[in-house]
């Protein structure tokens, strides 16, 4: 039973993979890797590791916002010397939140300011 759990569980995202994989091995700073020897390939796949958690909401606007604009988002910084930095999940859900509703307004309202302006 439990083995089916962990096999239904997801692969985290690129994103999330290569930020655990530059802090776990290393690759900024210059040093040796975390694990050495046989075990060093052992995180090397993303299909191998899974997530424990996903981000909510995985739409395409979101993930569009989270890889292209995600200095908008920023939350905060664990460390100084580190390249990882937190986003604000409830920052990225408002901004789609809003966008949406813009979106919805312009597609509402357009058709009916075209149809005002249409000589019959």
């Amino acid at each position: 039973m439990i083995d089916a759990d962990m096999l239904g569980l997801r692969r985290p995202s690129k994103q999330t993979f290569r930020a655990f994989t530059q802090l776990f091995m290393n690759v900024d700073e210059g040093r040796f890797p975390t694990l050495g020897g046989g075990s060093t390939s052992l995180y090397a796949n993303r299909h191998d590791i899974c997530a424990l958690a996903r981000p909510l909401g995985e739409d395409r606007l979101t993930s569009f916002l989270r890889k292209h604009y995600l200095l908008l988002f920023l939350e905060r910084y664990p460390d100084l010397d580190s390249g990882l930095a937190y986003a604000s999940t409830r920052r990225i859900a408002v901004a789609v939140g809003i966008i949406n509703v813009l979106l919805a307004a312009a597609f509402l309202f357009g058709p009916i300011c075209n149809l005002f302006y249409v000589n019959q």
